[in-house]
């Protein structure tokens, strides 16, 4: 009796997504997934609250949250030297180090869709001017 294979594929989607930095009054392109993911990507991953950059008024500003991921997925080299309250974050100049990790570690890109000025904003967003695309997503099976 041979036994069942119980290996497990999970699925996720990478987005480009805009925040406005509070401590140094502009905006930044981050790297965000839309779940928890499983494998050696999840030690640099946490839930975090992020203010949109059509919410920076203080006074009515309101928080999103969203999965970072932790920029010492690089080995603690921050690429882009930028000290703002998001530097343990990885941004988008951070995307061909963070795909290198993906690869390396046994995920797999499955669709690749990101240009800078694309269309493929998150479907749970109706606004036009959304301020999450999709860039691309990615498995892998354990």
């Amino acid at each position: 009796m041979s036994q069942l294979n119980s290996q497990r594929t999970y699925l996720y989607l990478l987005y480009n997504e805009i925040i406005y930095d509070t401590l140094c009054n502009n905006y930044v392109n981050i790297l965000t997934l839309n779940k928890s993911p499983e494998g050696a990507l999840k030690p640099y991953t946490k839930l975090m609250a992020l203010t949109k950059p059509y919410t920076r008024d203080l006074i009515t500003a309101t928080k999103e949250c969203a999965y970072v991921i932790n920029n010492n997925i690089n080995n603690n080299i921050n690429i882009s030297n930028n000290i703002t309250s998001h530097s343990n974050i990885l941004t988008l100049d951070e995307l061909n180090e963070f795909t290198e990790f993906l690869i390396n570690n046994n995920y797999v890109i499955t669709e690749y869709s990101y240009s800078g000025n694309n269309n493929n904003t998150a479907t749970s967003n109706s606004n036009s001017n959304s301020t999450k695309k999709i860039i691309y997503s990615f498995k892998i099976t354990l």
